[in-house]
């Protein structure tokens, strides 16, 4: 096959008509969107130029296929006055709109090895660590359409490393800095102030949508193919990761467990070590140790969930680059995946990749039919890829419901299905035997009873947050009082909104009486603590 250079990918072959319809698809303009062409000259020096604009895609092509020595060009945000120099460093043209994306990098996942004997990162050691890169990208996408509703997700091979996300719903697009600050810090799995596992609070994002098994499955299937545990000083690594002896309550369980680092290196090979690190959390946990499952789940999302670059999501000037750009260094096009599971999971960088090196037209072709903003989110569970998945698990009560509220009663006035008439037999109810479970079984079974009640703690808590929030809100609200946005009224405020009643704010009350005031200044409750 014919090898290509840049120069000739970016005038003949780039799709440059899919990827304006892209940016285009909500209705924006394409001369207020910022691109950046990146570049070399004949002697190796790096050139870059910035505000470029552009009105149709054949333009776009001719400013990018006459920039000396293209290597790549990127996208950035929508401009509410135009795509300017002058005005946007004056600060008159601001940006307004930004494509919603996440840069998932393996070099972020201290574990994996991705540097070559060169001592730069290897293409090669990357696509073999491709999987870690699969799992990040799929739960991304479900936390994306699960949490936020988003639904047109494009998920690109970056070309080397790992994939790009993008997320072109109108909702996303339009968020400001904040807004997808929080995004962010949702979606991405931050590690630990030790730096040994995740936070909690990822755990959490975990529990709540329901994503434990697969991301057991995945860790399973690295275990199995990447073979992450095979090396001794990995284990003795993931076993110093889960960090249990630093808790009050080894007392406990220091027996099963303080010998863990030196049961592990006993197995030959690291399916089996991973089995016997199992067996030993699973033994304590039914003693009253659910911490510990807690402690492991922290340590295998450390190995599997997301790790982003904040710097590519955060920011509305942030650039980006297009997706089907090429890689200077490995020469592979940054092309479009599937986004359900299987796909993710079966694609192979080395083998389904478009490159300039080994150039093939109907490759690029099948990659560029992915190129599409209305691509439909057709998912397969991954029991397809790694095993069985759980059973559903069942329809949860809210703990902060009353018993009557839960339970549906019969009218009386409606007769009971259950009655016999009177001419019917008397037959004996036999009671129906309980199927026995294995220990397997049973031990699945009291994992998921747990994740249902953190489920529900979870849900009780901020339900309480939201009401306490509500309640104090309506105490410090007065009739007539202006809405700002600042959060609290200011005593001169409320003195102005009971001066337009014709009354004087009441005398603030001890702190043990706590009092409530319609809104004309009468008193309607009166309580005074007992404490």
């Amino acid at each position: 096959m014919p090898r290509i250079t840049p120069l000739e990918y970016y005038r003949s072959k780039y799709p440059y008509e899919q990827l304006v319809a892209l940016l285009t698809c909500n209705g924006d303009k394409l001369l207020d969107c910022e691109f950046a062409i990146e570049g070399a000259t004949a002697d190796g020096g790096k050139l870059y130029k910035r505000y470029v604009r552009a009105s149709t895609a054949a333009e776009l092509r001719a400013k990018v296929s006459a920039f000396t020595g293209v290597k790549a060009f990127h996208f950035g945000a929508f401009y509410d006055h135009g795509v300017d120099k002058q005005l946007i460093r004056a600060g008159e043209s601001k940006p307004v709109r930004r494509v919603l994306s996440f840069d998932i990098d393996l070099t972020d996942k201290e574990f994996l090895n991705t540097v070559g004997d060169d001592g730069k990162v290897s293409a090669e050691l990357c696509d073999e660590a491709y999987p870690i890169s699969a799992m990040s990208a799929y739960i991304l996408r479900v936390l994306l359409n699960e949490a936020f509703g988003y639904k047109q997700v494009l998920i690109v091979y970056s070309g080397r490393r790992g994939v790009h996300v993008h997320v072109f719903d109108d909702a996303a697009m339009r968020l400001s800095d904040e807004a997808r600050s929080s995004v962010l810090s949702y979606v991405n799995g931050e590690m630990h102030d030790n730096g040994l596992h995740v936070r909690p609070e990822v755990r959490s994002v975990m529990v709540v949508h329901n994503l434990r098994g697969e991301v057991y499955r995945c860790f399973d299937l690295c275990v199995k193919k990447l073979r992450i545990l095979d090396e001794l000083s990995d284990r003795i690594a993931f076993v110093n990761r889960l960090d249990l002896l630093r808790r009050e309550e080894h007392e406990k369980i220091g027996a099963v467990l303080t010998s863990l680092a030196e049961d592990v290196i006993d197995p030959e090979t690291g399916e089996q070590a991973w089995a016997l690190i199992q067996d030993k959390i699973n033994s304590v946990v039914f003693k009253g140790a659910e911490w510990v499952l807690e402690r492991l789940d922290c340590v295998v999302l450390a190995y599997v969930w997301p790790r982003l670059d904040e710097n590519v999501t955060k920011t509305l000037g942030h650039l980006t680059k297009v997706p089907f750009s090429c890689h200077a260094a490995s020469g592979r096009v940054a092309s479009a995946m599937r986004t359900d599971s299987r796909s993710l999971f079966k694609y192979k960088p080395g083998r389904d990749t478009p490159s300039t090196e080994h150039w093939d037209d109907a490759q690029m072709e099948a990659a560029v039919a992915l190129f599409r903003a209305d691509a439909p989110l057709v998912d397969v569970d991954m029991e397809d890829v790694a095993g069985i998945a759980p059973k559903p698990p069942p329809q949860r009560k809210l703990g902060w419901m009353p018993p009557h509220a839960i339970a549906k009663r019969r009218s009386p006035l409606v007769p009971s299905s259950s009655a016999k008439p009177s001419w019917a037999m008397e037959t004996e109810n036999r009671p129906v035997p309980e199927e026995k479970m294995s220990e397997k079984q049973l031990q699945a079974k009291r994992a998921e009873e747990l994740r249902l009640e953190e489920v529900a703690q979870i849900t009780d808590c901020v339900l309480r947050v939201a009401c306490c929030s509500d309640g104090a809100r309506r105490v410090e609200t007065y009739a007539g009082m202006p809405l700002a946005s600042a959060g609290q009224s200011l005593p001169t405020q409320q003195a102005a909104a009971w001066a337009k009643h014709g009354l004087a704010p009441p005398a603030p009350t001890p702190k043990h009486v706590h009092t409530r005031h319609d809104a004309f200044g009468n008193v309607i409750v009166v309580s005074k603590d007992t404490n």
